[in-house]
C-alpha cells in the first residue's frame, strides 16, 4: 500500500479532514510513546478524533488495548497497540513497528506495511476504495439511522455475521421460511437488520469469545 504518500507517512495530508474530540491521555503518551514509532506518537499528538467522514477514528489505546489483545492473532497479541478503529469494529494496530488491520467482523487480518507509512495506510483506509480492505458495510445508512458512533463505540450485528451471514441466499437463517424477516434470502431484509450501536471494547471481547482469535490473512 502506498496511497501516493511519501515514506515518512505524510500525516498532515492524510489527516487534512480531522475532527478533534479529546486529547490522548498523558499516561498513554508517557508510558507507551517512547516504545512506539514516531509516526504513532505524531498521531497521538493530534488527539482522539474522527477522520474524514467519521468511519475511522483515532483512539487512546488505554481504553481498548486489552480487548484487542484478546481478539488479535496470538503472535500479535503481545506488544500490539491499537492506533485506529472503524465504526464497524475494525482495528488498525501497531506491532513491532508494523501495521496490521484486524477485520473483526470477518475474523481476518492483513499487514499494511511499516509504521513509518502510517499516513499512506490512513489514506488507503479512508479513501474511496477502502472496502477492498475492510469489506462492505452500510456506513451511510447506519450513520443516518443510528448516528455516528463515538470514538469508543461501534456498530455491531446481533447476532454477529459469523452466525447469520447477511445477504447470502446460499446460507439462509431459516431455509424453510423464505418470508421470515431474519432470512437473508428475504429481499426485504435491510442491511441494517440486527445492527446496533454498542461499546467497542465490549463488542471486541464478545467476538473473541464467540468466534475466537482472528487467524486468516486476506
Amino acid at each position: 500500500m502506498t496511497g501516493g504518500l511519501d515514506s515518512a507517512g505524510d500525516l498532515d495530508e492524510a489527516l487534512r479532514a480531522f475532527a478533534f474530540v479529546e486529547p490522548v491521555s498523558e499516561h498513554t503518551r508517557l508510558t507507551l510513546g517512547p516504545h512506539l514509532p514516531a509516526s504513532v506518537r505524531d498521531l497521538w499528538d493530534r488527539g482522539v478524533g474522527y477522520l474524514g467522514d467519521g468511519y475511522w477514528r483515532t483512539v487512546d489505546p488505554v481504553h481498548i488495548a486489552a480487548a484487542v489483545s484478546q481478539l488479535a492473532d496470538p503472535i500479535h497479541a503481545s506488544y500490539s497497540f491499537p492506533v485506529l478503529t472503524s465504526a464497524f469494529g475494525d482495528v488498525l494496530t501497531c506491532w513491532h513497528s508494523r501495521l496490521y488491520l484486524i477485520n473483526s467482523r470477518f475474523g481476518r487480518y492483513c499487514g499494511l506495511g511499516r509504521a513509518d507509512h502510517l499516513g499512506a495506510a490512513i489514506a488507503d483506509l479512508t479513501g474511496p476504495d477502502r472496502e477492498f480492505l475492510t469489506g462492505p458495510a452500510p456506513w451511510a445508512q447506519a450513520a443516518t439511522e443510528l448516528g455516528i458512533p463515538g470514538p469508543y463505540e461501534c456498530f455491531a450485528y446481533v447476532p454477529p455475521l459469523a452466525a447469520r451471514p447477511l445477504g447470502n441466499p446460499e446460507a439462509p437463517a431459516n431455509p424453510d421460511n423464505p418470508a421470515d424477516p431474519t432470512n437473508p434470502a428475504n429481499p426485504e431484509l435491510s442491511d441494517l437488520t440486527g445492527l446496533v450501536r454498542t461499546g467497542l471494547a465490549a463488542h471486541l471481547r464478545f467476538l473473541a469469545e464467540f468466534s475466537g482469535r482472528v487467524q486468516g490473512r486476506f
